[in-house]
């Protein structure tokens, strides 16, 4: 699977997200809104479901003290960032849209 990841966009050019690290593989997508050009991270814990590992994600927004994070259903909550760092920790097979603002 990871050889499918060749051209990926490296982190370097996902505009607002300045770094990323995690305990387990993770996954981390990006977006930007088609008319606003707003951009938006999703970010998937890549281990099995079967193998219940929980991945800790930090994701370094500098400059934003605030993120939405959507996760099952639409559901989303407001979290807010130490120092423009985002934590997550992400269920195994679990995901999460996360958008700064």
């Amino acid at each position: 699977g990871f050889e499918d990841l060749h051209g990926a966009t490296p982190v370097s050019e996902m505009r607002d997200l300045k770094g990323a690290r995690c305990s387990l593989d993770t996954v981390i997508g990006y977006f930007e809104h088609e008319t606003s050009g707003q951009p938006g991270y999703m970010v998937a814990n890549c281990t099995l479901p079967v193998e219940g590992k929980n991945s800790v994600v930090f994701l370094d927004f500098e400059g934003h003290d605030r993120v939405f994070v959507y996760s099952k259903g639409g559901q989303y909550e407001e979290m807010r960032t130490v120092g423009g760092q985002l934590r997550l920790e992400l269920g195994a097979g679990d995901g999460v849209f996360v958008v700064p603002v």
